[in-house]
């Protein structure tokens, strides 16, 4: 009965993370990645409950499941995508592989029925030890990697790190257990433990997606409270009648929870990309820039990518060459960085550095 609770918990928790996710007007990384998450939950538990509890005699069909290889990728994803970083294909690819062979030796250990006879007991041993270090390795990859003044709102991919590395530790004692002993790496109690870290998982992802909704909206009406003068967008061809300010201030909203998520500073960030993603006519993304920033959407990307160039600079240690501050800051080139560092602050990057360290230290 307990499980079956759990089951129906995680199954609707989840499918309302999904939901949630589809109503974020411009989705970063991040929550993509949170989203492909609460996909792989959705299958994951409606495979195990048929397997496992409503098909009788087809347990093995649950426990040979490779799954369990994809949830150490997805953490490191978040992490990457935490920290802004473009995932590219590759990494997924690269990141993802043991779980394609883990489907390919899946699909052998279901079709070939002389060979799960023969040999389930190696084939569970093998899989349940790889994704015991899966749950070990990653965590242990991002909390050695983990810069906190960098990602310190991305708190969702540090609570999965602990649910990891909890798993991992139930997880990886029974696969030594069995190898030792010679019988399969499982437990009464292990299938519960891992529905019920499911659980908690899916439980953070939809409170983050829940966060994400209700954080982006109180900060979009305490910015346009004030901004309801019949002309706020007629220069700009926009608007022109009043009536219709609380329309463009969720225009605006939405344009600010898209620069909140920081997407230009990939480099392959593009203007054109940036209005079709927010779906929103030229004008109006234009109007907004020219308002909160009094510069046009060029110039004000390319300021917002100065400051957080400023922000690396300002630390102690400087972690980055010329050429990789340029690319961590969304430009294409150091040239680029140079040209337009120089157009805002009026001096060159290490300069700046210079000046601001020799001013703290004066002043210390």
């Amino acid at each position: 009965m307990v499980i079956w609770f759990l089951y129906a918990a995680i199954f609707i928790i989840a499918l309302l993370g999904i939901h949630l996710s589809s109503l974020v007007a411009a989705p970063s990384q991040l929550d993509k990645v949170i989203r492909a998450f609460l996909v792989l939950v959705v299958v994951h538990i409606v495979h195990a409950a048929l397997f496992r509890d409503v098909l009788v005699g087809f347990k093995y069909v649950d426990r040979g499941a490779p799954f369990g290889l994809l949830y150490g990728p997805l953490l490191f994803y978040a992490y990457y995508a935490a920290k802004n970083n473009a995932l590219s294909l590759k990494t997924v690819i690269w990141h993802a592989l043991p779980f394609v062979f883990g489907l390919l030796a899946y699909s052998c250990f279901l079709m070939l029925r002389q060979f799960r006879m023969e040999y389930d007991r190696s084939y569970y041993m093998i899989l349940y030890g790889l994704m015991a270090l899966s749950w070990l390795v990653y965590p242990i990859v991002v909390v050695l990697s983990d810069n906190r003044a960098q990602a310190n709102s991305k708190w969702i991919y540090r609570y999965a790190v602990v649910i990891l590395l909890i798993l991992a530790a139930f997880m990886l004692p029974l696969v030594i257990t069995g190898i030792v002993q010679g019988r399969r790496a499982s437990s009464s109690t292990s299938g519960f433990v891992i529905f019920f870290s499911m659980f908690v998982g899916v439980c953070l992802a939809y409170f983050y997606q829940l966060h994400q909704l209700l954080g982006n909206k109180q900060p979009a009406s305490q910015v346009f409270v004030q901004k309801e003068e019949p002309g706020l967008l007629s220069d700009h061809g926009v608007a022109d009648d009043p009536v219709d300010t609380a329309k463009f201030q969720r225009y605006y909203s939405r344009i600010e929870t898209y620069l909140r998520h920081e997407r230009y500073l990939d480099p392959e960030f593009t203007i054109g990309g940036m209005i079709r993603e927010l779906r929103l006519p030229k004008p109006i993304v234009t109007a907004f820039f020219v308002e909160e920033y009094h510069c046009s959407v060029k110039q004000g990307i390319n300021s917002l990518r100065i400051q957080r160039a400023c922000e690396l600079l300002e630390k102690e240690i400087l972690e980055y060459s010329m050429e990789e501050l340029a690319q961590k800051c969304g430009f294409n080139s150091r040239a680029s960085f140079y040209r337009n560092f120089n157009q805002e602050k009026e001096c060159t990057p290490l300069e700046y550095r210079d000046n601001y360290l020799f001013k703290k230290r004066r002043n210390a």
